[in-house]
């Protein structure tokens, strides 16, 4: 951008349009005529599958609260099917031959909670009404539950929680950049000192400033990041989404995430200020913006999103999100070895004394 800057400032130009940056020094020697298109800049990276282990998508479907509430429903159930299988022994004289113990019980409320059904089940009808109770409350929570999840993990693309640039620079994602003057404009001359762009330039662009792939072509770039989800690419959007397009396949484009480099600018045309063509040019420019042709060309050249249709994704459940329950699995063999090994101590001390 200095360089078209420089070479309007000298006059051996008349005409420039660039996403301006408004210094002291250029407006002695520039004027902006007419606004000539959107400047839109972004950083687009496709979703890390490494993200880390979130297992809070298993709770999610229900608060905290409700979780707490089906399990004391759940702990009563147990009970209540205990007290019914021990009046049907003692009572009735037509249930089993033994009574269940209140873990047993507390077990049948559990199972039924996930819709594994019963081994044991009472023989009246009241008995049977209490524990169908139970089964229709499991089965509306079960169904709930397992719709939310389903909705959650495989009814959209997984986003990334990056949204600014401060965000990004705190991560460690890889960067590169389109090769171009305003950007190493924007980043090192003293109208960016925003906070998060220079945390962005200290973490990400000095550290490989030496680095030949910091600064690669659009093409080169666009086809790396989407090779290496996780990788950041930071282009203009008119001249990006196209190859996007060209080389993203239709899920890949939804698995894309969009991070804003700078705030939008608008493209405007730029002549010295004792050009003897400035009128000339400014008038010529606002007969263009009222028969709207910039308008048509602005429609066609400028975009600022890509298409993602609901039918053309797919979803990968990683390691993320499976491995919590992996865990909680591993766990509870742990537990329950270390319990029944407690068990056989236990009886030979018994037995022993």
């Amino acid at each position: 951008m200095d360089d078209y800057i420089g070479d309007l400032g000298t006059e051996r130009v008349e005409l420039t349009s660039t996403p301006f940056l408004p210094t002291a020094a250029r407006f002695e020697n520039l004027t902006a005529i007419t606004e000539a298109a959107d400047f839109h800049m972004i950083c687009m990276f496709r979703t890390p599958r490494n993200a880390g282990i979130q297992g809070d998508v298993f709770l999610a479907p229900f608060s905290m609260t409700v979780w707490c509430v089906f399990g004391i429903i759940l702990f009563i159930s147990g009970i209540f099917l205990w007290a019914i299988f021990y009046l049907e022994n003692h009572r009735l004289k037509k249930c089993l031959n033994y009574v269940p113990c209140l873990l047993t019980a507390c077990l049948i409320s559990f199972g039924s909670a996930c819709s594994q059904g019963s081994f044991l089940l009472p023989r009246s009808t009241g008995g049977r009404m209490a524990f169908f109770s139970l089964s229709l409350i499991s089965f509306f929570m079960y169904n709930y539950y397992t719709s939310i999840i389903v909705s959650t993990l495989l009814g959209s693309p997984i986003k990334s929680h990056i949204k600014t640039m401060g965000q990004l620079a705190d991560s460690n994602l890889e960067v590169a950049m389109e090769p171009l003057p305003y950007t190493a404009s924007y980043l090192y001359v003293s109208t960016s000192k925003l906070p998060d762009v220079r945390r962005f330039v200290a973490r990400k662009v000095e550290p490989q400033k030496n680095n030949p792939k910091l600064w690669l072509s659009v093409e080169e770039g666009v086809k790396l990041m989407r090779d290496n989800p996780g990788f950041v690419y930071v282009f203009t959007a008119a001249t990006g989404y196209e190859l996007v397009e060209k080389f993203f396949k239709p899920h890949e484009i939804c698995d894309t995430n969009e991070v804003l480099f700078r705030p939008e600018k608008y493209l405007y045309s730029h002549t010295h200020k004792n050009s003897t063509y400035k009128e000339l040019i400014r008038l010529t420019e606002i007969r263009l913006l009222e028969t709207g042709v910039y308008l048509k060309l602005r429609r066609y050249f400028m975009r600022h999103r890509l298409n993602c249709f609901a039918t053309n994704f797919v979803i990968d459940v990683g390691l993320e999100y499976t491995a919590p329950l992996f865990f909680l699995l591993l766990t509870s063999y742990l537990l329950v070895s270390f319990i029944f090994i407690l068990e056989i101590y236990y009886k030979k001390y018994i037995e022993n004394s």
